[in-house]
């Protein structure tokens, strides 16, 4: 290793070593001043989601960038953990965009949680759990938190949604997210309801 090497891999080390010392820092001043010990848990799984990130970020063993997943395919999603009242950990999702945006490294989903019959929230999405669509809870489509992921986030297909919650799941999109004119009507059946 030449002389200038050896200096250049020295100051790299030195500076991730002042930076991870700096972020301990920080760390440890959140916790000390934190308000409560019910939220100091989350600074756990914080930490723990960041280096669940870091792997999945550098896993060298992932090849299906170009795996185009077709539209309105139920995924099973690892959205991590994250701000508030984001949806968390590792969940069925709907893919929303469509095919030919999906070749690429990130699609777009809307996740799904189970439906503990609370009143529903603007852009909520009922689908009632049966034997097409192989769900053991009634769920809900949370299409106010739709988003961009990278592909990486992605397990298994699970199944694809059914006639009846898609044309539901469109004519919201249309008329409520983008407020375009559609000809999609509402409506409201044994498989599935919304909430606008």
């Amino acid at each position: 290793m030449s002389l200038h090497r050896h200096h250049y891999v020295i100051f790299c080390l030195l500076f991730t070593y002042i930076m991870i010392h700096n972020l301990l820092q920080k760390l440890s001043s959140i916790i000390h001043n934190s308000d409560s010990e019910y939220n100091r848990p989350s600074i756990i799984w914080f930490l723990t989601w960041f280096v669940q990130k870091i792997s999945i970020h550098f896993d060298s063993t992932y090849t299906d960038n170009n795996l185009a997943y077709i539209q309105w395919d139920i995924v099973l999603v690892d959205f991590g953990y994250n701000i508030w009242v984001e949806i968390h950990k590792k969940r069925p999702a709907v893919v929303l965009s469509d095919i030919q945006w999906n070749f690429g490294w990130t699609i777009v989903v809307a996740p799904i949680k189970t439906y503990r019959w609370n009143p529903l929230k603007r852009g909520d999405v009922i689908i009632y759990a049966d034997n097409e669509n192989t769900l053991s809870h009634d769920s809900l489509i949370v299409l106010s938190q739709m988003r961009s992921i990278s592909k990486r986030r992605i397990g298994s297909k699970i199944w694809i949604i059914s006639s009846t919650t898609l044309d539901i799941v469109r004519s919201f999109l249309v008329t409520k997210i983008f407020g375009l004119q559609s000809t999609y009507t509402k409506k409201v059946s044994c498989h599935a309801t919304w909430a606008s």
